[in-house]
Formats: C-alpha cells, sequence, structure tokens
C-alpha cells in the first residue's frame, strides 16, 4: 500500500455525511469524490458538462456499487448560474456537510472574454468564486448544523501581487500564467476574508492547496503540449489522489474555522498534509470588497 493509500485509510468515515465538490467529473475534483465515496459519503457532482458529469456517475457506480450520488449542472463563468447553483443546493441538497470549491480555468486565448465580458480565467476563478462565496454567505447565517466550505487554492497565489481589479483582474491582455496566479490570490483572499468575517460557529471556511499535481488542468492546451506536460507532470508531479488529500482531511477531520492546509513538501510542490498560516504580505481584504461590488453593479 502507498504512502497517500495508507494516508487515505487514516481519514475518518464519512457515513451519512453529504459532500458537494465543483468540478467533480475529472482531476482533483475526481480524486477528491472517489476519496469521499471510499469514505461513505454521498456525494454531489457539480459540473458545467452534462454529458461528462454523467459518465462520470456512471463510471463512479461501477466503482462504488451502491454510492449515493447526484449531478447538480452550473456554469462558474455566468453569475446567474452561480447563484442558481447556491439556490438549489440549498433547495436539493440543504443538508450537505461539505461544500468543495475546486472549479476553475488555467489557460484561455489572450483577449478572450467570457458571457459578462471579464477576461476568461478570472471570471471564472475569482468573480464566479467570488459569486457563489457571497450568494452563499446570505444563506448561511442562521445555519445551526456544521457546513465547511473548502476553497481550493494554489501556491501560484504567491507569485501575484495584487494591485486592483483593473490591472490584476480584468486585464485580459496579461500573460495566462499571470491571469491564474492573479486569479488565485484573488481565491485566497476570498477564504481569508470570509473566515475572518464568519461569526456562526456552526460554519467553517478553509483553504487547501494540492501542490503541483496532476490533473486535467492543461486540458485546453494544443495536443503538442500536453503529450509533453502530461509526461513531466508523471515525473514531477504528485498523483490527483496525493493532490487532493489536503482537501480531504479538511472534509473528514476535526477543524476550525479559517484552517489552511498544504503540502508538506518543500516548496509545498508535494507530500501529505501539514497546517498553513497565511502570510500577512499576500493578505489585500478590500480585494473582495472590490469584487463584491463589481459583482452587485452586474446585477
Amino acid at each position: 500500500m502507498s504512502k497517500v493509500d495508507k494516508y487515505i485509510a487514516s481519514l475518518s468515515s464519512l457515513e451519512g455525511k453529504k459532500v458537494v465538490v465543483t468540478g467533480a467529473n475529472s482531476g482533483l475534483g475526481l480524486a477528491i469524490v472517489k476519496t469521499c465515496l471510499l469514505k461513505g459519503a454521498s456525494v454531489v457532482l457539480a459540473c458545467r458538462n452534462p454529458q461528462r458529469a454523467g459518465k462520470c456517475k456512471q463510471d463512479l457506480l461501477k466503482e462504488f456499487p451502491n454510492s449515493n450520488i447526484d449531478i447538480i449542472l452550473y456554469s462558474q463563468d455566468k453569475f446567474s448560474s452561480c447563484r442558481q447553483f447556491v439556490d438549489d443546493l440549498f433547495i436539493k441538497h440543504g443538508d450537505f456537510y461539505a461544500l468543495v470549491l475546486n472549479a476553475g480555468l488555467f489557460n484561455a486565448k489572450k483577449g478572450e472574454l467570457n458571457v459578462e465580458g471579464l477576461p476568461t480565467v478570472s471570471g471564472t476563478n475569482a468573480f464566479g468564486l467570488a459569486c457563489i462565496l457571497m450568494h452563499l454567505d446570505e444563506k448561511l447565517k442562521d445555519i445551526e448544523s456544521e457546513k465547511r466550505i473548502i476553497i481550493h487554492g494554489s501556491l501560484a497565489s504567491r507569485l501575484s501581487k495584487y494591485k486592483g481589479l483593473e490591472k490584476s483582474l480584468l486585464n485580459a491582455k496579461a500573460f495566462h500564467f499571470t491571469q491564474y496566479n492573479n486569479s488565485k490570490n484573488a481565491a485566497h483572499n476570498l477564504y481569508y476574508y470570509y473566515s475572518i468575517k464568519n461569526e456562526n460557529p456552526y460554519i467553517k471556511y478553509l483553504l487547501s492547496e494540492p501542490g503541483i499535481a496532476q490533473s486535467n488542468i492543461i486540458r485546453n492546451y494544443p495536443k503538442w503540449f500536453k503529450w509533453i506536460a502530461v509526461g513531466f507532470m508523471k515525473i514531477f508531479c504528485s498523483t490527483s489522489k496525493e493532490g487532493a488529500a489536503p482537501t480531504n482531511y479538511l472534509i473528514s477531520e476535526k477543524v476550525a474555522n479559517g484552517d489552511y492546509m498544504i503540502p508538506r513538501g518543500p516548496w509545498a510542490i508535494r507530500g501529505l498534509p501539514k497546517k498553513y498560516v497565511m502570510k500577512e504580505k499576500y493578505i489585500h481584504p478590500s480585494q473582495v470588497e472590490e469584487m463584491n461590488a463589481f459583482i452587485r453593479n452586474k446585477k
């Protein structure tokens, strides 16, 4: 048994608990789902593509017979869809125990805008996530059962310095690595903002980093690049199962509001989870307030 399999075996049971995972049909999201099912949880796959989500559910039921698996469809690049996702979540699955906000994009064509007129990467990873959390915050104020809101971060966030919405999140001409780094910096600030703001003892806002793990984050690249990248990831990166371990810890183990898990290896690239504290130089609460104001004005 591998080290990560032994670690997964040591995690607490999730019997009787429901876990919702966005971007659940592949990559890290799928790895998180599989561990949750292995530990006895019922799972909701929150996905954009109905065909891929349906195929994923069928495959999971073959691997985990008699599991309870449902699907919610939404698009994180559209504010109305993000709000509808939160509404559907509370109407259909209000008994959820953990919500893992994993969905995101890595690259897009230079200058590409989404349906909201925002740069595709930051529109999904930053503004879409902000919209979900803003609407979720309104629903969670009077909740009296434990709910864990887990944001998937990235060590790429530490390669970014916030310079205001226009330069950091609204610049569609920026190199896509820069767009991604800035969007993940925003995700980390969303976690910090809501964990500090939270006054409900039943609610826990949490952050996890997967390190550099094998995933389908490069799915939109040309075939030749993917062929090279996949080979590189197999040699140097952790598996999706290992990359999912910090999130699976936050789902299953005893945690406090504001906990933050990263891989314990050098530079947090890979390894089993350990707790971490967000450095002050990366904290920009005004970033969240500016994003929220922007989203409200888009209504």
